[in-house]
């Protein structure tokens, strides 16, 4: 019988938990994100906001409106709960935010898209400050 030390065991069992639930939430993001090309494609702009504002609710409880008044400050601590950032969460509204720019961007809505692009960098920058580093060398 083959022994397997108990930190080996824990740490191939956490990361094959890790890549499953990171397989689902691609796959998952995918599946929303093929939608919403989809009618930007056609371009159903104002569908596409309202999908856009639907999937912001149901993945982190906050619209598109809410999310777009909040300073960039607010945002944070509302997607801190007990101090650490939900970096899932952080990530989604980043993509959608990226998403409306780009909409209001091809509706020629400058002002408009500027906004959600830069509220988009900065998250997208936050998410990759607080998003753990492997470390590969051993």
């Amino acid at each position: 019988m083959i022994r397997v030390p108990l930190l080996l065991a824990v740490r191939i069992g956490i990361s094959l938990v890790n890549k499953d639930f990171i397989l689902r939430l691609a796959e998952r993001m995918g599946r929303e994100l093929a939608i919403l090309l989809g009618l930007c494609k056609r371009e159903k702009y104002q569908e596409a906001l309202i999908y856009i504002d639907d999937l912001l609710l149901r993945m982190s409880g906050l619209t598109s409106r809410s999310i777009n008044v909040l300073s960039e400050d607010m945002l944070l601590k509302a997607l801190s709960p007990l101090g650490i950032l939900n970096v899932e969460a952080c990530l989604w509204i980043a993509i959608m935010l990226k998403a409306e720019g780009q909409i209001y961007e091809d509706q020629g809505n400058t002002n408009e898209s500027y906004y959600r692009y830069l509220k988009s960098l900065n998250l997208f920058l936050t998410a990759l400050q607080h998003e753990p580093i492997e470390d590969h060398t051993q």
